[in-house]
């Protein structure tokens, strides 16, 4: 019987291994492999991982082979601007920074690759319900912290539940997590989660969501204490454009030319209760008969008074 000789598996380069980025304030920069294991790290000369400005002994790497979990051992720890809890576990994203005083620290994760079918199946199935290519990476939650921390789940399904109940696919093992909490709905191109009417509530990059509330990928749920990530890259719609704005050197349109039997062009038509009433025609043609009466009988009144004048004087 012959026996085949297995061929030797390369060592992993810098390139397939995460890097940790250090920054300083004043623009320098180092970069270094991180193996898989756990690595101590601070600024004493007898941390295996030196970094220096680092108090000694100052924090602790889980490395993966596409995770990094911190564990800080000293305050004043900043992950994304917020303060890591001492002996709190942390899942590490690209996107977040690692701040002490005046160093950023940051980790470079090498593409995963995904040539399982089953995976390429399951990219096929959602980018149906997303209405995306196939090529789009699969959604995933992402513990950030608690007992979970790092794990990771691909969303298949259109409907994945969140919840402290072992019957959630999306298991959240925290005391403050209701048994259903949420769901994450992938459908018709879009992704939400929604709201069960969880007790103490869901959270959203901080902001309580009342209903339901859209992802698109890089936001971090709040189940309890617990914090999850969504990571997807969707394409949000596009904005509309904003409104147009008249400029101010236009013309202002001509103004139609003041009617010239107006009494006065400037004068504007008085309040119907400032104006006097009108008078009907009819009345009008009354008050000029009494007048005219008036006017005959005067006359006659006046050739009376001349009559009887003469006849005194004949007398």
């Amino acid at each position: 019987m012959l026996l085949r000789r297995r061929r030797a598996r390369p060592l992993e380069t810098g390139a397939s291994m995460i890097s940790l980025r250090i920054r300083t304030r004043q623009g320098q920069e180092t970069a270094l492999p991180l193996a898989p294991g756990r690595h101590l790290a601070g600024g004493g000369d007898a941390d295996p991982l030196r970094i220096a400005g680092l108090p000694p002994e100052a924090l602790d790497l889980e490395v993966a082979a596409d995770s990094v979990i911190v564990i800080a051992r000293l305050p004043g720890f900043l992950v994304s601007g917020q303060p890591l809890g001492v002996a709190q576990r942390r899942f590490v994203r690209p996107s977040d920074k690692l701040e002490h005083g005046d160093l950023e620290l940051s980790f470079e994760y090498p593409e995963r690759a995904q040539a399982d079918g089953t995976a390429a199946l399951a990219r096929g199935v959602l980018a149906g319900a997303l209405q995306c290519a196939s090529q789009t990476p699969i959604p995933t939650l992402v513990w950030l912290n608690g007992p979970d921390c790092g794990k990771r789940l691909p969303l298949l399904d259109e409907a994945v539940f969140l919840g402290r109940g072992e019957g959630s696919a999306a298991r959240v093992r925290d005391g403050l997590a209701s048994r259903v909490h949420a769901k994450v709905v992938l459908k018709d191109g879009e992704a939400r989660v929604v709201d069960l009417q969880s007790a103490n509530g869901l959270f959203v990059d901080r902001a309580k969501v009342e209903g339901e509330h859209l992802l698109w990928g890089g936001e971090v749920l709040q189940v309890g204490d617990t914090e999850i990530a969504f990571e997807a890259k969707l394409q949000r719609p596009p904005e509309p454009p904003p409104p147009m704005e008249t400029s101010s050197d236009e013309p202002e349109p001509a103004q139609p030319p003041a009617d010239p039997r107006a009494p006065c062009a400037a004068a504007e038509e008085a309040p119907a209760a400032e104006r006097p009433a009108t008078r009907p025609a009819g009345a009008l043609r009354r008050r000029f008969a009494i007048l005219e009466i008036a006017a005959i009988a005067a006359a006659a009144l006046a050739a009376a008074g001349g009559l009887a004048v003469a006849w005194l004087l004949l007398r």
